[in-house]
């Protein structure tokens, strides 16, 4: 079997795995490959607390229910672990130097914190593809020579990693 590719997930794809939304079916079958052990996924220990904002918010906003908020975040937990146990899931630290880098990343792009974060997160972790929803997170990363994906974009993904 091939190396296995690493793919470098944002919040933004993240929760398309457990709140279905544009972008969900592709994040089902990425999972579905770390399960194959034909991918592995990275994130950033900054991604998890992002992800669940945005659960939070969703709920907030009325856009889930408080049902499906208890479900995604159980979903989510649960298979970070599972994934960790079967080495299909790095977490990248969010550490004094992960933050110093991305200041000039900010200062360089005229970006957020998070998102500079993720350009430096995804660097450090060597992986072959950051999956995205944010333009914003995208037109950055393309201009760092990051290989990057629109995770929204079904034909793409499929095509690029054979889901």
């Amino acid at each position: 079997m091939a190396q296995e590719r690493k793919i470098y997930l944002d919040s933004s794809a993240i929760v398309k795995r457990y709140v279905r939304e544009e972008g969900s079916d592709s994040a089902d079958r990425i999972y579905s490959k770390c399960d194959a052990r034909e991918l592995s996924i990275y994130f950033s220990f900054w991604n998890i607390g992002e992800a669940l904002g945005v659960f939070d918010q969703y709920r907030q906003r009325h856009w889930i229910t408080q049902q499906q908020y208890r479900e995604a975040v159980k979903a989510f937990s649960g298979e970070c672990l599972r994934l960790l146990m079967l080495d299909a899931l790095v977490t990248i630290p969010v550490n004094s130097s992960v933050l110093a880098d991305s200041w000039e990343t900010v200062e360089k792009h005229h970006i957020y914190q998070a998102d500079a974060i993720q350009i430096v997160s995804v660097k450090s972790s060597r992986a072959d593809y950051l999956l995205s929803a944010d333009h914003t997170l995208i037109d950055v990363a393309r201009k760092e020579n990051i290989f990057v994906l629109d995770i929204e974009n079904s034909r793409e993904v499929s095509t690029t990693l054979g889901v």
